[in-house]
C-alpha cells in the first residue's frame, strides 16, 4: 500500500512537466476560458398534450438571457485553420408571456475555424447533457425534468474577433432533437439559442 501511495506522488508530480513536454511537440496553441450570455427560443413545431396538469402549448421566444461558460483549447491544423472543443456549462430554455422553461446542461462540443487577419469563422456541433429542468409561473416552481430527453444535439456557427489574448464570438446554435420525453406527449420541441462569448487564452 505505501509503495503504491509513493507511485501515485510520483506520477501526479510528474504530471505537469509530462503535458508540458508532449505540447512542445503538439499542435495545441493555446488553452482558453470562454463566458458569455445569450437569447433562447423554445419552439413547439407540434400539437402537444400533457399527460399531467401543466402548460406546455405555446412557442416561448420573448427575450431571455442565460450563462454559458467553458473551458477550450484551440488546435492548429494548418495555416488557416484550427479545431477548437470545449466543455462547458450552459442554460437555455425559453420565456413565454406567462412562464419560463429553464434548462441546466453540460455541454461538449467542438467548432472548425477558417481564420482570416484577426476574424475566424466556423460552425460547430455540440451535445447538452441536460441535468435539470426547472418551469417558473408566477410564484409557482416546478421541477419537469422528468419531462425532457437526457441529450439534446446542436448545430451552429460563429464569428470570432481576437486582439492579442481576447476573443469576441458570436455564436448561432440550432437544436436538431426533439426534446420531449416522459409526460409530454405528441409533441415536437426544438430549442435555438444564440451567445456573445468573450474569452481569455493563455
Amino acid at each position: 500500500m505505501e509503495t503504491r501511495n509513493y507511485s501515485i506522488i510520483l506520477v501526479i508530480t510528474a504530471l505537469p512537466n509530462l503535458i508540458l513536454a508532449g505540447l512542445n511537440n503538439s499542435p495545441v496553441y493555446g488553452f482558453g476560458i470562454e463566458v458569455g450570455v445569450g437569447h433562447n427560443h423554445f419552439l413547439r413545431s407540434t400539437p402537444c398534450g400533457i399527460k399531467t396538469p401543466g402548460d406546455f402549448v405555446a412557442d416561448r421566444k420573448e427575450t431571455y438571457f442565460t450563462p454559458t461558460i467553458r473551458v477550450t483549447c484551440l488546435f492548429n491544423l494548418s495555416n488557416k485553420f484550427d479545431m477548437q472543443p470545449f466543455m462547458g456549462y450552459n442554460r437555455f430554455g425559453g420565456k413565454g408571456s406567462r412562464d419560463i422553461y429553464s434548462f441546466d446542461a453540460l455541454e461538449p462540443g467542438i467548432f472548425t475555424h477558417y481564420r482570416y487577419a484577426n476574424l475566424s469563422f466556423g460552425i460547430g456541433a455540440k451535445i447538452h447533457r441536460i441535468l435539470r429542468v426547472r418551469y417558473q409561473r408566477s410564484s409557482y416552481h416546478a421541477d419537469r425534468t422528468d419531462w425532457f430527453v437526457e441529450y439534446s444535439k446542436n448545430v451552429g456557427a460563429r464569428v470570432s474577433y481576437s486582439f492579442k489574448h481576447i476573443s469576441l464570438s458570436l455564436e448561432s446554435w440550432f437544436g436538431i432533437n426533439d426534446l420531449t420525453d416522459g409526460l409530454v406527449d405528441s409533441a415536437t420541441v426544438y430549442e435555438n439559442h444564440y451567445r456573445i462569448i468573450v474569452g481569455c487564452y493563455f
